[in-house]
């Protein structure tokens, strides 16, 4: 079994994280974990610093 993990950046506020396995040594993938975060400004709480890429 092969699993791939891949992370990408749509947006300078915003990661999207996506996991897969293999069963046949990489010839097809099955994602079974897609996660998008994005960062949040909540009024009042202290400004957090922009990531860069």
């Amino acid at each position: 079994m092969l699993i791939r993990q891949i992370v990408t950046r749509p947006s300078p506020d915003s990661f999207r994280f996506e996991q897969a396995f293999s069963a046949d040594g990489g010839k097809t993938w099955h994602a079974n974990w897609i996660a998008i975060d994005t960062r949040i400004q909540t009024p009042g709480a202290p400004t957090l610093p922009r990531a860069t890429a």
